[in-house]
């Protein structure tokens, strides 16, 4: 995953006890202009990111893809590598809400790890071939941003991955943005910490262009905060 000219860096505080070595919270990354920004002291944070699920199946594409949050012996098991490819991001492409995450959010804040969540799923995405946005899935949107934003390891929420693919169906890409704006709403609603929401395109020779344009147009409340490109 590359992001367009959003990237950014970091390592994390270790607040060592007399007993063992304990992280403290990671800051809160923040947007500021086209770059994230540690919230804690203002320097500039660039991504260092493994896409990290125990499957490639396309979330849009209706297979069913595992929890690597909700695996905590599997988390601790991989962190060390992370680590050793200096990690500071991993992408987690679908999360089960019914799970516990706790263990593996706690693991990867310990190790400086920063996660960027999908809001979708298997079959709870919208679908590019007939797109729309409903209320039912808004809701499951809405039930992963209550279940990870109490985490300051949250880097932020892509709205979706690949829905416009093509030339053929751009106008999907219009359900993602509404999805963008009402997510972004319930955040402020729910009075969380702002956490930025974005979008995940594929790099399409026709497209790449308008899609990104598309995607940062709008006043701040609607356009996504960043935008991944799928190399």
């Amino acid at each position: 995953m590359q992001l367009k000219s959003f990237l950014t860096a970091a390592a994390a505080t270790v607040v060592a006890n007399s007993v063992t070595a304990v992280a403290a919270d990671l800051p809160a990354i923040e947007i500021v202009g086209n770059k994230f920004f540690y919230s804690n002291n203002g320097s500039q944070f660039y991504m260092r990111g493994v896409a990290y699920q125990s499957d490639t199946a396309n979330v849009t594409g209706g297979a069913t893809i595992d929890d690597p949050l909700a695996n905590v012996e599997a988390c601790k098991r991989d962190i060390p590598y992370l680590q050793q490819l200096n990690t500071n991001v991993v992408r987690i492409y679908a999360v089960n809400t019914s799970l516990d995450h706790s263990d593996c959010m706690s693991a990867l804040n310990d190790a400086g790890i920063y996660v960027i969540a999908d809001l979708s799923a298997p079959k709870e995405s919208i679908n590019r071939k007939s797109p729309t946005w409903t209320l039912d899935l808004f809701d499951r949107y809405k039930s992963v941003v209550d279940m990870f934003a109490e985490y300051s390891n949250v880097l932020g929420f892509f709205a979706g991955n690949e829905v416009s693919n093509d030339k053929t169906n751009t106008q999907a890409s219009a359900f993602v943005k509404a999805a963008i704006r009402d997510t972004k709403q319930y955040i402020k609603d729910k009075k969380y910490r702002t956490i930025p929401v974005g979008y995940s395109s594929n790099d399409d020779e026709d497209t790449r262009v308008s899609m990104a344009d598309y995607f940062a147009c709008g006043d701040s409340d609607e356009k996504a905060d960043f935008y991944g490109i799928n190399m």
